[in-house]
């Protein structure tokens, strides 16, 4: 079964519009709500942070310009 936004949010103990926040990059959890994100979305930190495009494990990467 999968969880609404409102049961993730209540599973880690934030509000829903602060979990919007975070999914908009306009706020962060501090390092006790992202572990306890981190255990409810069932991966680990790594992959959290890794930022594949694909499951084959291509990054994405974007390409540098210079000024």
């Amino acid at each position: 079964m999968d969880k609404t936004q409102e049961d993730f949010a209540e599973m880690v103990g934030m509000s829903v519009d602060f979990l919007s926040l975070i999914e908009r990059g306009r706020n962060a959890p501090s390092f006790k709500k992202l572990e306890l994100m981190i255990k409810g979305l069932g991966v680990s930190a790594a992959y959290l942070f890794t930022f594949e495009d694909s499951p084959s494990g291509k990054k994405n990467r974007k390409s540098r310009t210079k000024r």
